[in-house]
């Protein structure tokens, strides 16, 4: 009988005893958490929709894109350059 009166002395004094402090503050606690980790998801969500949106612009830009220019060859190595006085007044290409 005395493991039953001492279960009851316990039981008794938690039911008058109140709850603890800690446990009061514990929802607050828990709902900021469940808006950071929103936080954290939207902002990665962000970034992989910019990162998808900048591959895309950039592979449709880069097929889009004209051939590339070339430069003419000279044929000679020791040739006066087209913006030479000597060229410019005779027009020589």
């Amino acid at each position: 009988m005395s493991e039953s009166d001492g279960i009851d002395d316990i039981l008794e004094r938690l039911r008058g005893g109140g709850a603890d402090p800690r446990l009061e503050a514990m929802d607050e606690a828990v709902l900021a958490g469940l808006a950071a980790h929103r936080a954290r998801r939207a902002a990665r969500r962000g970034l992989a929709l910019s990162g998808v949106a900048a591959l895309g612009i950039g592979l449709a830009s880069s097929l889009a894109m004209p051939p590339r220019a070339s430069a003419e060859s000279v044929p000679l190595l020791m040739a006066a350059p087209a913006s030479a006085p000597s060229n410019l007044l005779l027009g020589v290409r």
